[in-house]
């Protein structure tokens, strides 16, 4: 094993009962001051930035079209303004199930993965009250309340393929330059772990350092289970002037609940050429938090079959805490074995997601039909982290900065009614959050159709959506930027949804 041989782990042993007691200490303290912000980076801000609206069947099914429409809860999400559309005091309740397939292609191996669930959409409450502002210019004035889900988080994906380079070199550059001593505080989740367990070893100087895969060949694969979701509790106010302009603002409270087991392994290495044979680095993290954002909306109609529409989405402001820890497992070639845990790591931050514009126009048919678009703008290298306590998170914001740019979302629905019954279609196309610079790729498209029901006393709408999304990354990179050959993601999720609506009068 390079420098440390049998002896070695005897002493690590002897020196470890004597030295135990003052690393914990130090560990609390180093890992406060040296390890905050190992979590943050820009693809964390990406993913709490990209929000889709998990709305309500009807919304769902016109491509969530409905910034000029109003008149359905999740269109007040979208445009504040639209909650004063309602002729009635109304309750709302969608409930869906997610189908998601995950397929990954590294190094001309396939690999997929399947994972559903059932989530609650959106619970709202519209009431309006007439008179309220005792004006004959000014019709009533609506109150809109509800939770809504923004985003959902429960994924399972894997990728495997023959390597072609080894992770271990990216601990082996890691560590480099540190004495093996000091491991423990300045890198106690990543390199600590790969040279207690032997993955990488010292040779001639304590501070440097090498990989003990000298011929990765074998099989890379990693494996990431996510849950969680991202969900807003909203409060709105609207009204109506000369029964042609809405207004609308509400108030969000966005909440963030995120959990993420990532295995990755390295496996049958040649045992001529590799003193290890195996091994296995396991990441585990909690992250949760919650903030408050605000919107102005207004929808315009200057003839009756004709709604223009414009809101504005504030940043939502969140403070973050993650709670992070890690593993990690060496097979050797001789048949022995060495586990390592790392200790917890907790940090508290600040994330500032960016402001977005959203345009509609819609054409009313009436009483046979709409068409609806709408246009998102959004600029996502305006997100942002913050620290508590003095951190310096410029590195992180200037890679979102040159990593993201602007970005647009194309949203176009159609609603055609016969008597009771109304028959809906929606389309979806994203633009990429990425810039022209960037060596990845994603693109989002989402078809949609659906079926209401609708009378006096009781609404019931179902839809059936497919969303694809294409994307690339790497499996990882080296500290000195050398990279695995780009992952090729595809996910198609399938929602089921369906939605209860009750008129109050």
């Amino acid at each position: 094993m390079a420098v440390r041989a049998a002896d070695q782990l005897v002493v690590d042993q002897e020196v470890a009962e004597d030295d135990n007691q003052m690393k914990k200490s130090l560990f609390l303290l180093f890992i406060l001051t040296a390890l905050i912000g190992v979590g943050q980076t820009a693809q964390d801000a990406l993913q709490y930035s990209l929000i889709n609206y998990y709305g309500s069947a009807r919304f769902d099914a016109m491509g969530g079209a409905f910034n000029a429409l109003g008149g359905d809860y999740s269109a007040v999400l979208i445009n504040p303004a639209g909650g004063s559309i309602y002729k009635t005091t109304q309750m709302e309740f969608t409930l869906g199930v997610s189908s998601d397939e995950n397929s990954a292609f590294y190094n001309n191996s396939p690999a997929r993965d399947v994972n559903s669930n059932v989530y609650v959409g959106t619970v709202g409450l519209v009431k309006r009250y007439e008179d309220a502002l005792r004006s004959p210019n000014w019709s009533d004035l609506t109150f809109t309340i509800g939770f809504a889900r923004l985003n959902d988080f429960n994924r399972k994906q894997q990728i495997q393929g023959e390597a072609d380079i080894s992770r271990a070199d990216y601990f082996t550059d890691l560590a480099q330059g540190t004495p093996y001593e000091d491991l423990a505080f300045e890198y106690p989740f990543d390199a600590e772990l790969a040279w207690y367990t032997f993955l990488i070893d010292t040779l001639g100087t304590p501070d440097n350092y090498i990989s003990l895969v000298e011929n990765p060949g074998g099989t890379q694969q990693e494996r990431i289970n996510s849950s969680g979701s991202q969900n807003e509790i909203n409060l709105g106010l609207s009204t109506c002037y000369a029964n042609s302009l809405h207004f609308g603002a509400s108030i969000g409270i966005p909440i963030i609940n995120y959990n993420e087991e990532r295995y990755y392994d390295e496996t049958e290495l040649d045992s001529a050429t590799n003193t290890v044979g195996g091994w296995s680095y396991n990441q585990f993290l909690e992250s949760s938090g919650g903030g408050f954002n605000l919107k102005l909306g207004v929808i315009y109609r200057p003839v009756n079959w004709l709604r223009l529409a414009a809101a504005y989405h504030s940043p939502s402001w969140y403070t973050m805490e993650e709670f992070y820890s890690s593993s990690m497992r060496t097979n050797f070639s001789d048949g022995g074995t060495i586990t390592r845990d790392s200790p917890e790591g907790n940090y508290t931050y600040e994330l500032r997601t960016p402001g977005r514009w959203h345009f509609g126009a819609a054409v009313v048919i009436a009483p046979a039909g709409v068409i609806s678009v709408d246009y998102e703008l959004v600029d996502y290298s305006n997100a942002q982290f913050g620290s508590l306590d003095g951190f310096d998170f410029g590195p992180t914001n200037t890679q979102i900065a040159n990593s993201y740019s602007n970005s647009n979302v194309l949203r176009v629905g159609t609603e055609w009614r016969a008597k009771n019954l109304y028959f809906r279609g929606g389309y979806q196309a994203w633009g990429s959050p990425l810039n022209n610079a960037s060596p990845f790729s994603y693109d989002r498209t989402s078809i949609s159709g659906g079926i209401g029901f609708r009378s006096h006393s009781f609404q019931l709408d179902f839809t059936y959506m497919v969303t694809e999304v294409n994307s690339t990354r790497y499996l990882y990179a080296t500290v000195d930027g050398q990279e695995t050959n780009p992952v090729s993601i595809s996910n198609r999720e399938q929602r089921f949804v369906v939605t209860a609506g009750f008129p109050i009068r």
